[in-house]
């Protein structure tokens, strides 16, 4: 294998020479360098602001279950078809609720998550906190 170039390949200082960086037309100075966020970096900054949403989302699996076995239990002491049918039927009403502002509860949260992690990223410019390994 020689250095034939051909469409696919080009020798390899070929390609780096691409990548010089060269000033801008009207500046004098080259670009600034983008900081450089380490993979683990970048999962425990995602980490700490996704803590509220799993912990909202926590309470909201505790309310939903607490509200499932309070059902059973008024199953449970039911004596007629009927009544069991209007448990259910206000068991269900009352999850559609919570459902509904749950929704929006961890919709709120994972934007706020995503805006705070997009603020970290941002606030690593020019720190040399992300710069280390």
């Amino acid at each position: 294998m020689g250095t034939e170039v051909n469409q696919y390949h080009r020798p390899l200082e070929v390609v780096f020479e691409d990548l010089k960086l060269e000033p801008l037309p009207g500046t004098r100075h080259l670009p600034a360098p983008i900081p450089v966020l380490w993979p683990h970096q970048i999962f425990a900054m995602a980490n700490e602001c996704a803590r509220p949403f799993m912990r909202e989302a926590l309470d909201i699996f505790q309310r939903n279950l607490n509200a499932s076995f309070s059902l059973l239990s008024r199953l449970a002491g039911a004596k007629t078809f009927a009544e069991i049918l209007e448990l259910q039927a206000s068991h269900l009403k009352t999850q559609w609720t919570a459902f509904v502002s749950q929704t929006e509860e961890m919709t709120n949260l994972s934007i706020r998550a995503a805006r705070d992690l997009l603020r970290g990223l941002e606030g690593c410019e020019g720190s040399g906190d992300c710069l280390e390994p």
